[in-house]
């Protein structure tokens, strides 16, 4: 499965009156919510865990709203499947040697494999 990460934010105003426990609780129940819907796959639940104007950041992007933030998944492995030799030099510099480029390619590769693999098994795997 991919593991994406995302930033939760709670707004003060929303929980005024509540105490701080009650808070994390509440927090909690949502990264958990999150985990299980997103390993099941359930585009649904995970979608509906977010408002209207929800948004999660990924490489950069931003995905607002219920629709993309459904299309996240698919949206990163294009993003992924879209890494070249290049693009990775241009934004790493002299940081990684040719080698180390060379060793991502073949990891991003077995992750597409992989990806390929479990969209025949899973029905729905990138939503």
């Amino acid at each position: 499965m991919l593991l994406l990460g995302s930033v939760v934010s709670v707004s003060s105003t929303a929980y005024a009156n509540d105490d701080t426990a009650s808070i994390k609780q509440a927090c909690r129940d949502l990264v958990l919510d999150y985990a299980f819907y997103r390993d099941r796959p359930d585009a649904t639940g995970v979608v509906n865990l977010f408002t209207e104007d929800g948004v999660i950041e990924l490489l950069g992007d931003q995905f607002v709203g219920k629709e993309p933030i459904r299309a996240l998944p698919a949206a990163f492995v294009d993003r992924l499947a879209a890494l070249d030799y290049d693009s990775i030099k241009n934004a790493v510099g002299d940081y990684l040697k040719n080698k180390d480029i060379e060793r991502l390619l073949i990891r991003r590769d077995k992750i597409l494999e992989e990806v390929e693999r479990l969209k025949k098994i899973i029905p729905n795997f990138l939503y």
